[in-house]
C-alpha cells in the first residue's frame, strides 16, 4: 500500500487481524494524524511493515512492536519478506528452514500450504538482514522427495534484499534453472576445490551447485525474481586422468572431452557438461543431460530415463575409445534421474508456473 492518508481513524482500530495463515503488508508514504501513538514505544515511521500474530514472527523480529488492538505487530525496519515456493502440482510435506548463524525456531520452519488453480503453493515468512552479515543465509532441507520441478520468489522486498538458500538435495543431480523461461548460466564447483562457504550472492538467480555436498546454492532477490529450478534426467561421469589439472586446462581438455564423449555415444556435444576438474592426477566431473528444448522435455520421462540407462551401457563398455591424450586410470557412472513426475505431468511437455 503507497500514499495511504490516515485521517480520524485511532491507532487501535487501524487494522484487526484474525487468520490462521502467516500474512504480511507493506506500507509506503504513509501519512498519520499527528496524535498517532503506537504501543510499546514502536517509533512512527512513513514506511513499515504488519505481520499478524499467529506465529509469533515478529516476537522474534527486530523492530517489531506488538499492538494488541490490531492482534498483529507493527514493524519498522523492512526486513520481512514472503519467500513462496510453487512446487508445480507435486505434493510436498514439511520444509524445514535452519539460518546458517544456527538460529532455528519451529515457527520460521513452517510452510503455509494453499490451494490455488490445483496448484499447491507454499510460502514462508522470512526475517531479511542485510546480505554482508550473512544472516540471510538459510539451509534448505525437505522431508520427503524434492519435487523435481520447484519456483521460487520472494515477495514484498525491494531488489536489494534477498535470501541466500541452500537447498539440500539426496544425492548427484543435473538442474536446469530458468528465469522468466529463460536458461540461467549454471555454475559448478567441489569442496575440494576451496570453495568459500561465505561465496558472495548478490543478484537474483546467482547459483552455484556444490559437487560431492548434492547442495544448490541459489539466491532469491525481491521483486520480478522467480526462479525455478528443474532437476533432470542425467548420468553422472567421473574419470581420473594421468595428468595435471593445469596441463588438462592447457590442451583445451574440457572441451576434448566434451567432443571425444559425444563421439563415442553417438549423441550432440551439449548433453554434456564438464562440471569439475580437481587434483588427484586430474578428476574430471561431468554429467550427460537428457536431450531438452530450451525450456522444457523433448521427451516423455520414461524414454528419457530409458534412453539415458542404455547411454550408460554403451559408455561403460567403449569409455576406453575417448582419445583424451591421456591415459585413463579409473571411470566411474552414476545415475542422476529426476523423481517420477505426477500422474499429471507423465507424457506432457509443457511447462506448468
Amino acid at each position: 500500500f503507497s500514499g495511504v492518508k490516515i485521517e480520524e481513524t485511532a491507532p487501535e482500530y487501524f487494522i484487526h487481524w484474525e487468520s490462521d495463515f502467516q500474512t504480511l503488508m507493506s506500507f509506503t508514504n504513509v501519512t498519520f494524524p499527528s496524535d498517532w501513538k503506537l504501543n510499546n514505544s514502536a517509533e512512527l515511521l512513513s514506511n513499515f511493515q504488519v505481520i499478524n500474530n499467529t506465529y509469533s514472527i515478529g516476537h522474534y523480529t527486530e523492530g517489531c512492536y506488538l499492538q494488541e488492538g490490531w492482534n498483529a505487530y507493527y514493524c519498522n525496519n523492512n526486513n520481512l519478506g514472503i519467500l513462496a515456493m510453487d512446487p508445480h502440482l507435486e505434493i510436498t510435506k514439511e520444509v524445514h528452514f535452519q539460518r546458517e548463524d544456527g538460529y532455528h525456531s519451529t515457527d520460521f520452519s513452517r510452510w503455509q500450504l494453499v490451494i490455488d488453480d490445483e496448484i499447491r503453493r507454499a510460502s514462508w515468512l522470512s526475517n531479511l538482514v542485510d546480505t554482508a552479515s550473512g544472516k540471510n543465509h538459510y539451509n534448505v532441507t525437505f522431508e520427503s522427495t524434492i519435487p523435481p520441478k520447484i519456483s521460487y520468489s520472494l515477495i514484498g522486498q525491494p531488489s536489494t534484499k534477498g535470501v541466500r538458500l541452500s537447498i539440500h538435495y539426496a544425492g548427484p543431480q543435473s538442474i536446469y534453472l530458468y528465469k522468466d523461461e529463460v536458461s540461467v548460466e549454471r555454475k559448478f564447483a567441489s569442496k575440494r576445490e576451496g570453495v568459500s562457504q561465505n561465496e558472495v550472492f548478490q543478484k537474483c538467480a546467482d547459483n552455484l551447485w556444490r559437487i560431492g555436498e548434492n547442495i544448490l546454492e541459489l539466491y532469491i532477490s525481491g521483486e520480478d525474481c522467480k526462479i525455478r529450478a528443474e532437476v533432470v534426467n542425467a548420468l553422472m561421469v567421473t574419470m581420473r586422468l594421468e595428468t595435471t589439472v593445469e596441463d588438462f586446462y592447457a590442451n583445451n581438455g574440457p572441451q576434448r572431452f566434451i567432443d571425444q564423449m559425444s563421439l563415442v555415444l553417438n549423441i550432440p556435444p551439449h548433453r554434456i557438461r564438464v562440471v569439475g576438474v580437481i587434483q588427484g592426477s586430474a578428476i574430471v566431473q561431468s554429467f550427460v543431460e537428457e536431450e531438452r528444448s530450451s525450456s522444457s522435455s523433448i521427451k516423455s520421462n520414461s524414454d528419457s530415463v530409458s534412453e539415458l540407462l542404455n547411454l550408460e551401457s554403451k559408455l561403460k563398455t567403449e569409455y576406453r575409445k575417448m582419445d583424451l591424450g591421456y591415459t585413463i586410470l579409473g571411470f566411474t557412472v552414476e545415475k542422476a534421474m529426476a523423481p517420477a513426475p505426477s500422474a499429471s505431468q507423465e507424457g506432457s511437455n509443457s511447462v506448468v508456473g
